[in-house]
Parts: C-alpha cells; structure tokens; sequence
C-alpha cells in the first residue's frame, strides 16, 4: 500500500483492488504504469504553496495522482481511481489533469481517465463532455455488457 508524505495510505484497500483488476482487464495500459504518482517535486511544491495557500512547507503535502500511464497511442493518461465515478472522481480528475499541465511540457495530449465499477448516466454524460475516458473493471464485465446492450438481465 502506497503511503504519501505524511504517512496515510493513498490507495486504499479497494482503490488498490480495482487497480489490479485494471492491470489485468486493459494490459495496454501498463506497460509504464505508476500508481501513487506524486504530482508536484518537492521544490515546486513549497513556492506552489507559498503562493497558491500562503502555508508554510510543513502543513503542505504533494497532490499524489491514483495512477499516470502511456496510452497506446502514446499521449499520458492519468486515472482517479474510485469504486464509483461519483462527482468527486471527475472533479479530482479535471484538476489533477490542470495542474499537470501547469507543471509539466509534454508535446502529446494528456488525457484523464476514471478507473471504477460503477457510475450513473448522468456522471457518464458529465465525463463525456470533458473527454474522461471511464474503465470499468466491475466484477461481472459479461453482465454488465449484457445490460447495456440488452437492458435489465432477467432473474
């Protein structure tokens, strides 16, 4: 389990479960995953600090994204990881993919990306308006792709 700079888990129990089942449902994406990347370096992060919130250095603590990867067509994909795409999911994800473009230059397109089991129509109509891409890793897939195609399985 992955720990940030204060000593409190980043990735839970379950956030670390759906990432294994991520790994093992959609391969393409790991080849140079990391997960609990820490966003901001050290140094940046005390002048981000100093300017953004005036807190000193030691109540600051490095926004850590859930995971960063190579996409296969080669653009960097950062992922929220959560057991639902609720509004904290997509509104975490937006401003991670902000402030990595604020701090980083990269040539290709950053894209961001929610690793999840579930979500509403409502939350999948919000992350296809800001080109979110959703990975669902639930634990039945051949049910849950049976249900958008068909609709409601019988009993």
């Amino acid at each position: 389990m992955m720990t940030n700079t204060r000593g409190e888990k980043h990735l839970g129990g379950k956030e670390r479960e759906l990432l294994d089942r991520f790994k093992r449902s959609f391969p393409q994406f790991t080849a140079n995953l990391q997960a609990d990347y820490k966003l901001i370096p050290a140094e940046v992060a005390a002048d981000f600090a100093a300017d953004m919130y005036k807190k000193s250095w030691n109540s600051v603590t490095c926004p850590r994204i859930d995971a960063v990867a190579t996409s296969p067509d080669k653009n960097i994909i950062l992922f929220e990881i959560r057991p639902a795409a609720d509004f904290t999911a997509i509104s975490s994800i937006i401003c991670y993919a902000e402030l990595f473009k604020m701090i980083y230059t990269y040539p290709g397109k950053i894209e961001k990306g929610i690793i999840c089991e579930s979500m509403s129509n409502t939350n999948r109509q919000i992350c296809d308006r800001f080109e979110i891409r959703i990975f669902d890793v639930s634990e039945e897939p051949v049910k849950s792709v049976f249900v958008k195609l068909y609709g409601k399985q019988k009993e």
